[in-house]
């Protein structure tokens, strides 16, 4: 019964159009190809056991697009986008200034979404500690220098005045 569905893909005015009907849920995505100059597809492993096509944007993100039960219909979708992509030279235009941002779909891997927040979160405490412990020091030194006179032994005596003969009487 799948194989009255089949995956297509057409370039039409610089944009990229895929019909994936023999997905496990059927879509149709659609992408300007000027935006996306170094981005690339792929099929991926799922941990469940099916094939996911993926878009790898610059950034380094990875955008879901379709999921399939083998990976025969996963590489079939791949090699129509493929084709289609071949047969569109001269279509690709360069991205308007009014265009959209590569299509926003899920994320294959959450995981990593979780890790890159858990690593900003880290390196801010790293941050603010470091700016408590600059500005402790900081305080030390302007402490020590400003209100504790000169050296450790005279500090609670260097702040009183007094005559010389005090001083020596105290000595």
């Amino acid at each position: 019964m799948s194989e009255k569905y089949i995956s297509t893909a057409k370039v039409i005015d610089g944009v990229l159009i895929l019909s994936l009907p023999d997905a496990v849920s059927p879509v149709v995505w659609q992408m300007e190809l000027g935006q996306s100059k170094s981005s690339a597809l792929e099929v991926r492993n799922t941990p469940d056991g099916q094939f996911q096509l993926t878009l790898k944007t610059p950034r380094q993100d990875v955008l879901d697009i379709a999921t399939y039960a083998n990976r025969d219909q996963a590489v079939k979708a791949l090699l129509a986008t493929s084709q289609a992509m071949e047969r569109a030279q001269g279509q690709l235009k360069s991205v308007s200034s009014h265009s959209y941002p590569v299509p926003a779909v899920s994320y294959s891997n959450q995981s990593s979404g979780f890790l890159t927040s858990l690593k900003k979160f880290l390196l801010f405490i790293v941050k603010l500690i470091a700016a408590l412990v600059v500005i402790g020091l900081l305080l030390f030194i302007g402490t020590k220098l400003f209100l504790g006179g000169g050296t450790p032994s005279s500090s609670n005596s260097a702040s009183i005045p007094m005559s010389a003969d005090e001083f020596l009487e105290k000595q």
